[in-house]
């Protein structure tokens, strides 16, 4: 009876080609917990992917991923595995063995720089012994046998499978490229007195003439006429006299002052030396020629834009009519000319 007892002690505590703990530490030391903690492991599981990502590139100090190709492809190879180890609902031990395997068979490329058959032999050493109680175990125990092919398929589908991507980011540097801007910063000359120039004195005198001055105001109707009338006084020059008596016109002259142009006129051709003697009546007056001129401006004013709207039309159709032909038939021969040019294809197409 004894016997017995102590032949079924010896089937759990010791399998023939396992060894247990017992047999002077020859039993290999588990992958769980060996690159992620315990703790840092039991914080990664409840989290997204965002904070893993987070969370690992303060772990392993991947801080200049954003400018850093490997960095940055270190960073995604180890989110992708924890992320794919959380939605297969790993326990702590086996999200932390499996993110070592992860880890291991990159360092691999990274360090020994090892070809991807003897990668392929680490990788099934690190399996070796899962479900079988006969092999040495490969200090993966606490996966089953099913969770040892998923495993193994997202090693093959993830890091084998681009395995010279991985081999060539390791062994060959990545190109550095310095990108300078140039800028020039114009300073305020420093004032003499405690505080700075005004800003008019910033400038030059013309941008402050033409920009930042203010305007004078706009002068009123009244004294716009005025000035109008002043202005035309001092320009206007004497015409043929008009008697004080007939009613201004607006435009000419009398017939009256017409005439007396014309005889003296003729009058200077026949005699040089004689002067003729004009009569006081037939004097210019500039105070009329004034009214004249200012009863012109009054007609203007008069307009309304009807009138103004019908004579913009008469001059438009009259200088634009001939224009309206010379399009319609140039036109005409360019449409011509492209029915001609479908004819000749259509011929040569039968």
């Amino acid at each position: 009876m004894a016997g017995a007892d102590r032949r079924r002690m010896s089937k759990k505590g010791k399998v023939k080609g396992k060894p247990s703990k017992d047999d002077d530490g020859d039993d290999k030391e588990s992958m769980a917990f060996k690159v992620l903690t315990q703790e840092q492991t039991n914080e990664l599981l409840p989290m997204n992917v965002n904070q893993i990502q987070d969370k690992l590139k303060e772990i392993f100090n991947l801080e200049n991923n954003a400018i850093d190709i490997t960095q940055a492809s270190i960073l995604d190879y180890y989110t992708s595995a924890v992320y794919w180890g959380i939605q297969q609902k790993f326990t702590a031990q086996q999200l932390s063995g499996f993110f070592t395997v992860m880890h291991t068979l990159l360092e691999n490329i990274k360090e020994k720089h090892l070809s991807m058959t003897e990668n392929s032999v680490e990788f099934s050493k690190m399996l070796a012994g899962i479900g079988v109680d006969e092999v040495k175990s490969g200090s993966l125990d606490f996966f089953s046998v099913k969770e040892a092919k998923v495993v193994s398929q997202y090693v093959y589908t993830t890091l084998f499978q681009h395995y010279r991507l991985f081999l060539f980011m390791f062994t060959h540097s990545q190109a550095e490229e310095i990108i300078g801007t140039d800028l020039e910063v114009e300073v305020a000359k420093a004032a003499d007195v405690p505080f700075p120039p005004p800003l008019d004195e910033g400038v030059s005198a013309d941008l402050f003439q033409d920009y930042i001055k203010t305007p004078p105001p706009t002068p009123s109707p009244e004294h716009k006429s005025r000035e109008t009338k002043s202005a035309l006084s001092r320009v206007a020059t004497p015409k043929t006299p008009k008697s004080r008596g007939s009613t201004p016109r607006s435009r000419g002259t009398t017939p009256k002052s017409r005439g007396s142009a014309s005889k003296s006129r003729g009058s200077s051709k026949g005699s040089a030396s004689r002067k003729k003697i004009v009569p006081e009546e037939e004097k210019p007056d500039p105070n009329k020629e004034l009214e004249d001129q200012v009863s012109q401006s009054d007609l203007f004013a008069e307009l309304t834009p009807e009138d103004v709207r019908e004579v913009v039309e008469s001059v438009t159709k009259e200088m634009l009519g001939n224009l309206q032909s010379e399009i319609a038939l140039k036109l005409q021969d360019k449409e011509s000319q492209i029915i001609q040019r479908i004819n000749k294809i259509h011929k040569v197409a039968e």
